[in-house]
């Protein structure tokens, strides 16, 4: 009877023990769904964030180092119908070199380094081109070694190479000039001066007179404080652009550098020139001072 009554008045006033028992059991399990859910919810987005570390961009480990702590991917050189393999790389190289232009003319240092990668994907375009050319013949004869008879029971490994295709030689050196010296320029911007010293050289071993190669690989080395290599490129610059009043300027502060330089460490100064400082005012000896180029490749494409 103590029993019953104390059940009744629990369910009267909604505190009975075994109301309250279901009513906790039902809560219990309802929290226990959100739980899962919100368990699955966090499972969701850690795979989320793992696919997105995944995917993001990341530096390249493959490709040529043209500017210090990056590497240039090789551009894709796709053919497009009726054009060749070699053409194709020659189609890219030119693109490559007119988006780096359009890069180098922003002049900020973002833009130079684009510049950079954009001019050395085409130069890698142009070694893909050199590639093909270098094992097209062994190809070419290896498939087809009885193409012709030369009467002597001898096949001609002549007779079986396909014919030319593509840019002429002069037109290939003529580019991969015009991509170093721009790369060179963008790299003094950058102020890496022996990489730029490097695609200078490289140019010039194509076109040996070139002003802007001379001029931008004097600028590079002075830049050193290689007095020694920067008055030889300046005296070569001379000979071939005989009166250039940069070029003269150029010898006039590295003879007046050294002669501070020696005044310092001997205490006596120079009266007289040094004998590439005579050689240069002979030189310049056509033209005037202010008759001269100035920065002969200030602008980044120096092909035009």
């Amino acid at each position: 009877r103590y029993c019953c009554l104390r059940l009744l008045r629990g369910m009267a006033s909604g505190q009975g023990g075994y109301h309250t028992s279901g009513d906790k059991y039902s809560a219990k399990g309802t929290n226990g769904e959100d739980d899962d859910d919100e368990e699955e919810a966090a499972r969701a987005a850690a795979e989320a964030t793992r696919r997105a570390f995944d995917d993001r961009p990341r530096p390249c480990s493959t490709g040529y180092e043209f500017r210090k702590g990056h590497k240039t991917q090789f551009p894709d050189c796709s053919v497009l119908p009726d054009e060749g393999q070699e053409a194709a790389a020659y189609r890219v190289a030119s693109e490559r070199r007119s988006a780096g232009v359009e890069h180098f003319k922003e002049g900020t240092v973002w833009s130079a380094q684009q510049a950079v990668d954009a001019w050395g994907q085409g130069l890698l375009a142009l070694e893909r081109l050199k590639n093909l050319r270098k094992y097209k013949p062994l190809e070419a004869v290896s498939a087809e070694p009885d193409a012709q008879d030369d009467g002597g029971g001898v096949s001609s490994p002549s007779a079986a190479l396909p014919p030319a295709e593509g840019p002429s030689e002069e037109e290939v050196d003529a580019l991969n000039v015009t991509l170093r010296l721009n790369i060179a320029q963008a790299l003094l911007k950058l102020r890496e001066f022996e990489s730029c010293i490097t695609h200078c050289e490289k140019a010039l071993e194509l076109d040996p007179t070139s002003i802007k190669g001379l001029w931008r690989k004097a600028k590079a080395v002075w830049e050193t404080r290689n007095p020694g290599l920067a008055r030889e490129a300046l005296i070569r610059l001379l000979e071939v652009d005989e009166g250039n009043a940069a070029a003269v300027a150029m010898l006039r502060e590295i003879d007046a550098e050294e002669a501070r330089k020696r005044v310092k460490r001997t205490g006596v100064a120079g009266a007289r020139a040094t004998a590439f400082g005579r050689r240069a005012a002979a030189l310049a000896g056509g033209r005037g001072e202010g008759q001269g180029d100035g920065d002969e490749g200030g602008r980044g494409d120096s092909g035009g």
